[in-house]
């Protein structure tokens, strides 16, 4: 069967440690002069800055030539003053955001399949490089994807590959695009003992 092509970013699911996804989150921010809009599931980074005196770090959306990656948005604060109907973060707008507060969370995305399927029967544990974002304005999810192409033995990856998702409607083989896996962020703000 067929993989469903339904790109949704990076959703945590669990702990790479076995100890489960416990949900608890780290409040960010993205400054209202970032003009690149945000999603649920879209990769960030931190920035260096921070407000509200110092107490919420701010982050901005991740590119694919990004390799220190903070986590992935799991929730967005309602827009203080905007639309209530928008579901995810306005160009150009302060914003609040939560991410996993643990760099050892486990995520689940879809690999895009351009250039060839990542190779389930080789990559467990390689690192590979993610598509860049564009976005879901009516879900409001993100549509960063696996960059399947990339998978390699390297550290400059920002993305372990851990796992295909165990699932019934997930096809992992390598004749079957789109698969699903779990993936745990390889160089995290968090443990990157040289700063950001």
């Amino acid at each position: 069967m067929a993989n469903t092509d339904s790109a949704a970013g990076f959703q945590a699911v669990d702990n790479i440690s076995g100890a489960g996804y416990s949900g608890r989150l780290k409040r960010v921010a993205f400054a209202s002069g970032d003009s690149t809009a945000a999603f649920k599931g879209s990769l960030v980074k931190l920035t260096g800055a921070s407000i509200d005196n110092g107490k919420t770090p701010v982050v901005t959306l991740a590119s694919s030539s990004d390799t220190k990656l903070a986590g992935a948005v799991v929730s967005l604060e309602p827009q203080r003053g905007g639309s209530w109907t928008t579901f995810y973060r306005l160009a150009s707008t302060q914003q609040y955001a939560y991410i996993p507060a643990d760099p050892k969370t486990l995520y689940m995305a879809q690999e895009d399949g351009v250039g060839g399927n990542i190779a389930t029967s080789t990559a467990i544990g390689q690192n590979v490089n993610f598509t860049d974002e564009s976005g879901n304005t009516v879900t409001g999810f993100s549509t960063m994807e696996l960059d399947s192409s990339t998978a390699a033995d390297t550290a400059a990856l920002p993305i372990r590959l851990q796992a295909v998702v165990n699932r019934q409607d997930n096809d992992g083989s390598s004749s079957s695009t789109n698969a699903a896996w779990l993936v745990t962020i390889n160089q995290t703000a968090e443990l990157n003992t040289t700063g950001t």
